[in-house]
């Protein structure tokens, strides 16, 4: 798969609670009615791949560069600092701190945001693959790294990050997340969804691999669910066995291109949950009802 199918992907989203959510260049209402986003805010500085939130900063990529942007007033996102990495970010991730940055070919670059009006890349790793999304938990960066599966990092020094361990899967990897006890990550592989078990992070091992009906790009966990934007739907899994994730059909078709995911709020089983999905150019807001473990297609490592 070459690079221009990954042309108009989006960064995971996240959003500061109960005042909005900032996706790729455009701010959206996070009202009680979810159904029926409200746009108050427009990002005016072109395409975006990556974007992440903290407190009230978000971060943007935009082109080779990471924007800090102000977002305490949703309706005007003010860019308060700039800096320019040596490749295209495709990702990001906030820790503490630090923001990380997925860069294709340039790798994984950690920079400091403790000041965002001057943001400074303080270290870098040169990744086997091409690093299209990132993820942090504790000390350890995980990476969506194209051809090359998924690569580990060791970022407990930022200044000196690190690899220490890489699963190659034969897949196309460009979407990551991790379980909450951090025991596995899920990596959005293409034609497969796969778990990984990353509890010695210098020998990651497949636990389980599902063959998705379209093409997997994005994944996110919150509480017990695994969400993944699959091309055309959106797909839910449980996580009652975070080595063994269970399809909960039927899934979500999406209208558009799903190509990213993020979910808001605590998840409960039987609960209906709010997902947020990324379909092409639009966000779409899913109230979505959790069913019951299906058996829709079979998975195995």
């Amino acid at each position: 798969m070459d690079m221009k199918s990954h042309a108009c992907r989006w960064g995971r989203l996240l959003a500061p609670v109960l005042t909005a959510i900032l996706v790729a260049g455009i701010a959206i209402s996070a009202s009680a009615n979810r159904e029926c986003p409200e746009l108050i805010g427009r990002w005016p500085h072109g395409p975006s791949m990556g974007v992440e939130a903290s407190g009230n900063h978000a971060f943007v990529g935009s082109g080779t560069a990471v924007l800090a942007v102000e977002i305490s007033t949703p309706s005007n996102p003010q860019v308060v600092g700039e800096v320019v990495l040596p490749g295209v970010v495709w990702g990001l991730a906030v820790a503490g701190d630090f923001l990380y940055a997925a860069c294709a070919r340039e790798g994984l670059f950690a920079i400091d945001v403790s000041d965002p009006a001057n943001p400074v890349v303080v270290g870098s790793h040169d990744t086997p693959g091409v690093a299209l999304d990132v993820t942090v938990f504790g000390d350890y960066a995980h990476v969506a790294d194209g051809e090359s599966g998924l690569s580990i990092i060791d970022v407990s020094d930022p200044t000196d990050p690190i690899g220490i361990g890489v699963l190659v899967t034969g897949g196309w990897a460009e979407g990551v997340t991790v379980h909450a006890s951090g025991s596995h990550a899920y990596l959005a592989d293409g034609d497969f969804l796969r778990a990984i078990d990353v509890s010695d992070p210098a020998n990651p091992a497949q636990t389980w691999q599902y063959d998705t009906p379209g093409w997997a790009m994005g994944a996110a966990v919150a509480g017990g669910g695994l969400f993944v934007a699959d091309g055309d739907s959106l797909l839910i899994f449980d996580l009652g066995d975070p080595a063994q994730p269970s399809p909960t059909p039927p899934w979500i078709v999406t209208p558009d291109s799903a190509i990213a995911v993020a979910v808001e709020g605590e998840i409960h089983a039987g609960d209906p949950v709010q997902v947020v999905r990324v379909v092409g150019v639009r966000l779409n807001v899913v109230p979505v009802e959790r069913k019951e473990k299906g058996q829709e297609k079979e998975g195995g490592v």
